[in-house]
């Protein structure tokens, strides 16, 4: 419920109770919520960017295993955004979430398999992400 009020308060775009609601929503161990709330301090959308707080809150909604925080966590140690740039561990995230259809996950393990980028590379894992793309 608390995640639902806190969507339509974003559609309404009265942030504050937007923000409100995640929180309480995030507070009950809500993934997507959590989530949500860590896109809104890593785009500074809404809030103040706050990079760190993006990072601690994605780590939270992956450890629910939550398919976007998984992607989203990958994304940043892919490209070292306010973590470490590590490959293999960004591969790890996105093979994550690419298990639960996500799409968007299973473009990049395409390409890092044909790259052996943080795995080796593999032209059977290339085709087998190939045919799920």
């Amino acid at each position: 419920l608390e995640f639902k009020l806190g969507l339509l308060y974003k559609e309404e775009e009265e942030f504050k109770k937007t923000i409100y609601w995640y929180e309480q929503a995030a507070k009950n161990g809500f993934a997507k919520a959590i989530n949500n709330l860590a896109y809104l301090y890593d785009t500074g959308e809404v809030v103040e960017q706050d990079m760190p707080k993006a990072v601690e809150l994605y780590k939270q909604a992956a450890e629910l295993n939550n398919k976007c925080a998984l992607y989203n966590l990958g994304k940043m140690y892919y490209e070292g955004i306010h973590v470490p740039k590590d490959r293999s561990l960004a591969y790890k995230y996105y093979l994550k979430s690419a298990q639960q259809d996500y799409g968007y996950a299973k473009e990049k393990l395409l390409l890092m398999c044909q790259k052996g980028e943080g795995t080796c590379k593999s032209r059977m894992k290339y085709n087998f992400w190939k045919n799920q793309v």
